[in-house]
């Protein structure tokens, strides 16, 4: 009887062991991410190529463009970001963040002037250190929606697969027309 009580002890000590191990990779925040992200903060500029204070930590949602303006799709849909940025800024908790893939500092800086983004930018000398590049696709333009835990829960890329950027803008407007209509009913 002992032996068998010692057996089964030993069987619930593993299982509790087996979900202190796993447990934390299934809680919610994805920590490689949120690490990321906290460096990619500390990179971001304006258009002019000033420090931009942002505070990441406090939004719902991170959206990162890749983009640059060699890219006719890029120029294409630019416009269209920019303005559901400067209509939806104010009705939902997100940052949108700018990873430029042009052939210098000062093409990403003027793109982000002629196309008048209001969102930071990730320094150009700093994109490959600040680890930002493990969001993006094979291509451009593309878009990845992360949510509050920095997982990603929208890419213009599925796999291979280039779906596009406007698919994962279409998604995060649902979610803020959902998050808006639940406010409303309380």
């Amino acid at each position: 009887m002992e032996g068998q009580m010692n057996s089964q002890t030993g069987i619930l000590v593993s299982i509790m062991a087996a979900f202190a191990l796993f447990l934390p990779a299934y809680a919610g925040k994805n920590d490689d991410n949120a690490r990321t992200m906290k460096n990619v903060e500390k990179e971001l500029v304006d258009a002019s190529g000033k420090k931009a204070k942002v505070d990441l930590d406090g939004k719902d949602y991170v959206l990162v463009y890749y983009s640059a303006h060699w890219c006719p799709p890029c120029r294409a849909f630019t416009p269209e970001l920019v303005k559901f940025y400067n209509e939806n800024r104010d009705k939902a908790s997100f940052e949108l963040i700018f990873a430029s893939s042009d052939k210098s500092e000062k093409d990403m800086k003027e793109y982000m002037s002629k196309m008048s983004m209001p969102w930071p930018a990730v320094d150009y000398k700093m994109i490959d250190k600040s680890g930002i590049n493990k969001f993006a696709g094979n291509g451009i333009p593309c878009l990845v929606l992360l949510d509050k835990d920095r997982n990603v829960i929208a890419d213009s890329f599925v796999g291979q697969e280039y779906l596009g950027p406007q698919q994962v803008l279409d998604k995060f407007k649902v979610i803020i027309d959902k998050a808006k209509n639940e406010k409303s009913k309380k």
